[in-house]
């Protein structure tokens, strides 16, 4: 594993994160959201990281843009490490979403989010592309130092994974291997060796891509889909029946996101299938789509992957306790939603914060262990919201119509759709039960949850084991592992 220079060195300083007082190296496999957050979250602790990735860099290929929605459960860490006004440079902050009527386009209502909730929770609810956000996620572990190595395919672990063997025939060694490479890679069916038997699929597929403003703006019948007003950038969400779509901006220009939701018709499980316009208007046509969506998803190429969804590993640490698996190896959701991205942002700060307090090697199953306890309820509940929100957007019958009529009624009264109305106590109570659930994941912050683990558990284990755990080192003090 390589050193760390000097300059490495004074930009994690820079971060201002505690340095682990006993220096580990990291093999992280996948450079997706889990797999480059983990390496900045490792580095700004002071660990030693390569990270390899199969693919020859980021995909930045047109026909495979989408976009992707961060809560403020996952903006908050990218607050908190310091790189907030980087990240507010490749996107656009989201006041508020509005519905709309999937066949006739009919407008349902508004909901605003919260500026409370906003403070409370410590980030914004912001908009932007995947490939900028993964861009600027390399950018900044390179700069803390981190080995990025792209076109390196791992071909098998060592048996006792604390080695892997790449297809150029490269050995790399670590002392911890960190799977992030998705569903379909090669850690998970390590853990998950009937992992099959375990899926939850909902029979939709999503449709994604990312239109110009050049091209919105050319239509203007889409402009109040995308472009910016006083009130800021619109998000729009679509209420069909068992379909849905979404639309909003992911930069200042007006370059917009679409996410259509259909109902399955063989789409493969694995990013990437492009459709022809055709193909994809037709599949809208279909379902009675009205026109603006119709025009909107003719204007871009397509992607469409299978919305499938499996139960969160109940175990995400392997047998030798020198691998694990974050991201969406770990808990994968069903695609367009939420929080995905959220939950694999919270893993890698989660990890890199239990490790900030590493003494010895003596500790990595614990810390490892630690992180299953942390993260398997947390994981469990985001991933059943997000499959709820999918059931809930694609709804159907009686129950469709009366969540419509209920939008209208709160439209025609001037409040958003979740306002109560007046002496309804039935509503109040559900509008409060809702804040009050929003409050509390959207204010999860993953580093307090592992520093309160390591001072109510690590601490005492610590203390038993008799080391000296009040080790607090200055940076260039650390004890490290022979290369």
């Amino acid at each position: 594993m390589p050193h760390t220079d000097k300059s490495d060195w004074l930009a994690i300083a820079a971060t201002g994160q505690k340095q682990a007082a006993h220096i580990l190296s990291f093999l992280i496999i996948g450079a997706g959201i889990s797999g480059l957050g983990t390496a900045v979250a490792l580095r700004r602790a002071g660990h030693r990281v390569v990270l390899v990735e199969s693919q020859d860099g980021l995909d930045t290929a047109p026909e495979h843009a989408r976009g992707i929605r961060l809560p403020p459960n996952m903006t908050k860490i990218i607050n908190r490490w310091g790189y907030g006004d980087r990240l507010a440079k490749i996107g656009v902050v989201a006041p508020q979403v509005s519905f709309a009527h999937w066949e006739t386009g009919e407008y349902l209502g508004v909901q605003s989010l919260s500026r409370d909730l906003v403070r409370d929770a410590g980030g914004e609810f912001f908009m932007t592309e995947h490939a900028r956000f993964l861009a600027l996620l390399l950018e900044i572990a390179k700069e803390l130092g981190a080995d990025v190595r792209f076109g390196s395919h791992v071909a098998q672990l060592g048996e006792d994974c604390r080695s892997a063997i790449l297809q150029s025939g490269e050995t790399l060694q670590a002392d911890i291997i960190v799977g992030s490479d998705n569903i379909h890679g090669l850690c998970r069916p390590l853990l998950a060796p009937n992992d099959a038997e375990a899926r939850s699929d909902n029979d939709f597929m999503t449709y994604t891509s990312v239109i110009s403003a050049d091209k919105v703006k050319a239509n203007p019948e889409l402009a109040e889909l995308v472009i910016g007003s006083d009130e800021g950038f619109p998000n729009w969400f679509w209420f069909g029946d068992k379909c849905s779509a979404m639309t909003y901006p992911v930069n200042v220009e007006g370059d917009c996101a679409l996410v259509v939701w259909l109902p399955d018709d063989g789409a493969g499980e694995v990013w990437g299938e492009v459709v022809d316009a055709e193909t994809a208007d037709n599949a809208l046509a279909a379902l009675k789509a009205e026109p603006r969506l119709r025009k909107l998803i003719s204007l871009s190429p397509v992607m469409r992957v299978k919305t499938l969804s499996r139960l969160p590993l109940q175990e995400c640490v392997h047998p030798s306790n020198n691998m694990l698996v974050i991201g969406e190896a770990l808990h994968p959701a069903p695609r367009g939603l939420y929080f995905n991205h959220a939950m694999s942002l919270e893993d890698s700060a989660a990890l890199g914060k239990l490790f900030s307090h590493a003494l010895d090697h003596a500790q990595i199953p614990s810390f490892l262990h630690a992180f299953t306890e942390l993260r398997h309820a947390r994981c469990e509940r985001m991933v059943a919201l997000d499959s709820g929100s999918l059931s809930w957007i694609t709804m159907s019958g009686p129950a469709a119509t009366q969540r419509n009529d209920e939008f209208r009624e709160r439209a025609a009264a001037g409040k958003d759709t979740m306002e109560p109305m007046e002496d309804d106590a039935l509503s109040s109570e559900k509008s409060q039960a809702i804040l009050d659930e929003n409050r509390e994941i959207f204010g999860y912050d993953a580093e307090d949850a592992a520093d309160g683990w390591w001072i109510s558990w690590g601490l005492p284990g610590e203390r038993a084991r008799g080391n000296d755990w009040s080790t607090n080192i200055e940076l260039g003090m650390s004890t490290t592992v022979e290369e």
